[in-house]
């Protein structure tokens, strides 16, 4: 048995699979990070997939609805995955947020200023004032209805460079330790 799919469903089931495989890395790398997964995530996966299972119901004659039923689940299918995405996002913002606030707990100001200068002229002013201004930002714009991929991979770039600036920080704090007898 073949499925048939018109236009505007095929065209949404590409976007998805899309959003779940953007989704579906976020979500495992999150999860090797962070060392659990993250249920507000994963609970939104379990409800895109609830949508695409009531679509391939209907599709293959298991229940009854009006033509418009595939488009009236795909859509919030979709929608489910890219709250996923955003919701990873969150977390992974504030991991690497606390990460870094507990790696400086073991520098001096003085230490910084002398051989870790890169920390006062660009990760804490990142980390402190540019980053939370973007990410609220972008979450506020945050519109589950609209699909705006640019504010997403924005987003991801951000988590991306917080993730660079603690790799950045614990190779210091890993040469540093390794100087000393």
């Amino acid at each position: 048995m073949q499925i048939e799919f018109d236009e505007e469903e095929e065209k949404l089931f590409k976007d998805i699979i899309t959003q779940y495989s953007i989704s579906k890395d976020i979500m495992i790398y999150a999860e090797d990070v962070g060392g659990e997964s993250f249920s507000p995530a994963t609970e939104e996966l379990r409800h895109a997939f609830d949508h695409l299972m009531w679509v391939f119901a209907f599709k293959l004659g298991f229940k009854q609805a009006d033509a418009k039923y595939a488009i009236e689940n795909l859509i919030p299918a979709y929608r489910h995955l890219y709250r996923a995405a955003y919701n990873l996002l969150d977390y992974l913002s504030i991991y690497f947020r606390d990460k870094v606030q507990d790696e400086m707990k073991s520098f001096s100001g003085e230490t910084l200023q002398e051989i870790f200068s890169k920390y006062y002229k660009e990760i804490k002013p990142y980390f402190v004032v540019k980053a939370p201004t973007e990410i609220s930002k972008l979450r506020s714009e945050k519109d589950i209805g609209k699909r705006n991929e640019n504010d997403l991979n924005k987003y991801i770039e951000i988590v991306e460079r917080f993730k660079s600036y603690y790799g950045d920080l614990l190779d210091f704090n890993l040469s540093r330790n390794s100087l000393t007898p």
